[in-house]
């Protein structure tokens, strides 16, 4: 992750261009004969200038994950996963190196990462697509717990944008490509107000909707928007990554 770092300049000023000399704590940057320009006004130092330095940690602008492993890991072992709902667990695979559900089941699993935006972009690379057509992944943003996030449901043939309150769900956009082969990219991104999904970088989606502001990004699995949908092993994702949009 990378550091902001602030420079914070205690200069003292007499009047006129002069600055005068300080004696610098050894926690502090020093700039001796230094040419500086303070509110448009240029002034020459005659002595030692001090600048203190202040390091911030920034909130997270991106998560990433490959899901390489040497051996299967459940997504709740991984750094920046925690489970939040569900009986089985999505696995990063050793074997094929992606994501996949642990067992074919009737489930509803929700992982949160990190909390990136508001505006957030959540893209994955599906790498098979032959499960069962009530399989269902979910790209998660701008989630508050369990039940309440935006969603975009991913199955064999169709892609399906709702909003998740408490678990009582809305449609906001439904795109049916027929059987979405291995190899597809697929992103959701929320800007303000405006929800996109987009398929190999086309977009195929658009809504709009105020009801959830911020949050964290996430993957979700089964039945987050059918209750009888399901997870299993044959349908597969791979390089989940959130970040904050480029504009």
């Amino acid at each position: 992750m990378k550091k902001l770092l602030a420079a914070i300049f205690a200069l003292a000023w007499s009047g006129g261009a002069s600055a005068q000399p300080c004696t610098p704590p050894a926690s502090e940057l020093v700039f001796d004969d230094a040419a500086i320009m303070l509110d448009g006004a240029a002034a020459t130092a005659t002595g030692t200038l001090c600048a203190t330095l202040d390091q911030q940690q920034p909130p997270s602008t991106n998560f990433s994950d490959d899901f390489t492993v040497s051996a299967n890991q459940p997504l709740q072992d991984r750094d920046g996963w925690a489970k939040l709902a569900g009986t089985n667990n999505i696995l990063a695979v050793a074997a094929t190196g992606d994501a996949r559900g642990a067992a074919t089941a009737i489930d509803t699993i929700v992982y949160s990462a990190a909390e990136i935006g508001p505006d957030v972009s959540v893209s994955v690379t599906l790498t098979s697509t032959t499960g069962n057509s009530s399989v269902a992944w979910h790209l998660l943003a701008r989630g508050e717990d369990a039940g309440t996030f935006y969603a975009l449901a991913i199955k064999r043939s169709s892609l399906r944008l709702f909003l998740s309150e408490s678990g009582s769900v809305t449609q906001l956009g439904l795109y049916q490509p027929g059987v979405i082969p291995a190899g597809t990219d697929i992103r959701l991104e929320v800007v303000g107000t405006a929800l996109s999904v987009y398929y190999n970088d086309a977009e195929v989606l658009a809504a709009t909707n105020s009801a959830l502001a911020s949050g964290w990004v996430g993957l979700g699995a089964g039945g987050l928007w059918i209750a009888g949908d399901r997870i299993d092993a044959n349908m597969a994702l791979d390089d989940y990554h959130a970040a904050e949009p480029v504009e």
